[in-house]
C-alpha cells in the first residue's frame, strides 16, 4: 500500500480524494497547509504528494519547488490538482517538477489511474 500525503485546504475536497484513494488501496493521509505539509514529510516515508495549488499559506508550486531541493524528496512524485483554467499554470507546474497534473473536479478513475501510474514509476526508478 502506497502512502499519500494529500496537501488540500478544502476539507471536503480532502476527504474525497482520501475517500477515493483508499479504495483504490492506498494509505492517504492529510495535510491543510504547506506548514503541515513540510512537518508531516519530515521523517516519514511517503510514496507520493497530491498538492492543491491554492493553499493558505503558500501554493503548490512553492511546494513543489521546496521538495525538488530536498535530496531526500527530490525523486517524490508530485501531482499538482487545481480548479484554475489554462495553460500558464500547467506550464509552470511542470517547469518547477511535478510530476503529473489533474484538474479539478477530479474524475475518480483517472485520479486512481494517474496516481498509480506515478508510484509505480516512482517505485521503479527506487529499483523495488
Amino acid at each position: 500500500m502506497a502512502k499519500i500525503l494529500i496537501v488540500e485546504d478544502d476539507r471536503i475536497v480532502a476527504a474525497t480524494i482520501a475517500r477515493h484513494l483508499s479504495i483504490g488501496g492506498h494509505l492517504p493521509e492529510v495535510a491543510s497547509s504547506c506548514q503541515a505539509a513540510l512537518e508531516m514529510l519530515e521523517g516519514q516515508d511517503w510514496s507520493l504528494i497530491l498538492a492543491d495549488h491554492d493553499l493558505p499559506d503558500c501554493n503548490g508550486l512553492e511546494l513543489t519547488g521546496w521538495i525538488r531541493s530536498r535530496s531526500a524528496l527530490s525523486m517524490l512524485p508530485v501531482v499538482m490538482c487545481t480548479s484554475s483554467e489554462g495553460d500558464d499554470l500547467l506550464r509552470e507546474s511542470f517547469a518547477v517538477g511535478v510530476t503529473d497534473f489533474l484538474r479539478k473536479p477530479i474524475r475518480p478513475l483517472e485520479l486512481t489511474l494517474r496516481i498509480s501510474s506515478a508510484i509505480r514509476a516512482y517505485e521503479a526508478s527506487l529499483g523495488l
